[in-house]
């Protein structure tokens, strides 16, 4: 059996449930009974890219002079699925919309305002900002957790952390997701070039 998933206008196709979760469109099941097959849409992500990457590969890393010892060996890394990443960095704005407040504020604080990237912000709250931004929009939680640690002494922040990247919601990119993005299909060094300044 053969199904496919058109959304309408305004959505975008999220995958299937049929007991397993699946991104693949067309897909393909063998049926050797009765079986529930759901198509799961959701509304356009607003302020994000959608990139087709489903099927296409880059050479990930660098084995240039200037490398990073974990940007080698540079490798060829294949994606079976496509996805969306935001135009930009997330704002203080974006960042205070949803928290009433921003990580930096007070004396000597540079760089602030609405329009400017949000920073000193840890992986976990990343987590927290993504989740709260799902829930926002109506989405799936991608990060789920058991409880949460506000003692600084804590070895970790959200216990018993797990991704689930069957749900559709905010996350943070993967590296090669984002190195895919940011390169855009350059070969270069840099999406700039091969030159380590930007002319």
């Amino acid at each position: 059996l053969r199904l496919f998933a058109i959304p309408d206008s305004g959505m975008v196709f999220a995958g299937w449930r049929y007991g397993a979760f699946s991104a693949e469109n067309p897909l393909l099941l063998v049926v050797t009974g009765d079986k529930s097959v759901v198509a799961c849409f959701a509304p356009r992500p607003p302020h994000m890219v959608f990139i087709p990457a489903r099927n296409r590969s880059f050479i990930m890393g660098s084995e240039g002079p200037g490398a990073d010892e974990y940007e080698r060996p540079a490798h060829e890394v294949r994606f079976s699925y496509d996805f969306f990443i935001s135009r930009t960095e997330t704002t203080q704005g974006d960042y205070a919309d949803l928290f009433g407040t921003i990580p930096v504020t007070g004396a000597g604080a540079q760089d602030i305002g609405d329009s400017f990237p949000v920073y000193n912000v840890t992986w976990y709250d990343a987590v927290l900002y993504c989740n709260a931004l799902s829930k926002k929009h109506g989405y799936d939680t991608v990060y789920r957790y058991t409880g949460r640690c506000t003692d600084p002494t804590c070895p970790w922040v959200l216990e018993n952390l797990q991704i689930c990247y069957d749900r559709f919601g905010y996350r943070l990119p993967t590296e090669a997701e984002w190195e895919y993005a940011c390169r855009a299909g350059t070969t270069s060094a840099w999406y700039w070039g091969d030159s380590p300044a930007a002319d």
